[in-house]
């Protein structure tokens, strides 16, 4: 008689193992590009500084400005969950590609959009993109820039209803984090307006809708890929 019948391999399967090394390697290479666009930051000379704006020199030629914020744990929390969702859809662009269907899952475009969006985006949170147009480029103002982002992820979400509200369950979580967002924001208009003074809760509530996000990310994501490869993904092919 030949040999045993097939065994398991051990361990994770490859498309994980890659996986899980493109994730050390990428969040190895954004921690770099942060404290290096920082430390760029700082490299110009101070020609201004006011409560609110400081305005650097570079070069004796080009004068930047930039919106002053304190540190704020809320906000490296906001873009800590944005980064685990960016992780998560680019993971999942990743384990699509493998398989029997080797790449050819059309909602492998969805997860690579929805992936550099949120990576963009937690990167705003920390390197405040739209408050530095704000500053910097006339007649776009912040409130413009942020109408801009609304509407591209309104266009994402008409244009891939079925795939991101596949059942009740995603749209709950969806629309508990749309409300946390807006709840979030309206209270920062207002403190903006002067209609509201002292501490109000709009940090937490940002941080609350960027951690739902992240877990609606993660259900939808292992909702499809649980239907597209089933529980092979955990344990491998069999190997002969």
């Amino acid at each position: 008689m030949s040999g045993a019948g097939p065994t398991v391999r051990k361990g994770a399967p490859p498309a994980l193992r890659k996986m899980f090394a493109a994730w050390v390697l990428l969040i190895f290479l954004l921690l770099f590009l942060y404290l290096a666009g920082k430390a760029i930051v700082h490299l110009g000379r101070v020609t201004s500084d006011t409560s609110e704006v400081v305005t650097r020199s570079y070069f004796g030629r080009v004068v930047l400005g930039f919106e002053k914020e304190p540190f704020n744990i809320g906000e490296y929390t906001s873009a800590t969950m944005l980064l685990l969702g960016g992780l998560v859809s680019l993971g999942t662009f990743h384990l699509l590609g493998h398989g029997p269907r080797e790449g050819k899952t059309p909602s492998r475009r969805f997860w690579l959009v929805l992936a550099c969006g949120l990576i963009y985006v937690s990167f705003d949170e920390l390197f405040m993109f739209h408050e530095f147009a704000d500053v910097n480029i006339p007649h776009l103002t912040d409130g413009r820039v942020l109408n801009i982002y609304v509407l591209a992820a309104a266009i994402f979400l008409v244009c891939n209803f079925r795939r991101m509200l596949p059942n009740r369950t995603a749209l709950i979580l969806l629309c508990c984090g749309f409300i946390c967002h807006a709840a979030a924001l309206a209270l920062d208009i207002a403190q903006d307006k002067k209609w509201l003074s002292g501490w109000t809760p709009e940090e937490l509530l940002e941080v609350l809708a960027n951690t739902i996000y992240a877990t609606y990310i993660f259900y939808v994501a292992t909702r499809e890929l649980v239907a597209v490869h089933g529980l092979r993904l955990l344990w491998g092919r069999p190997k002969r």
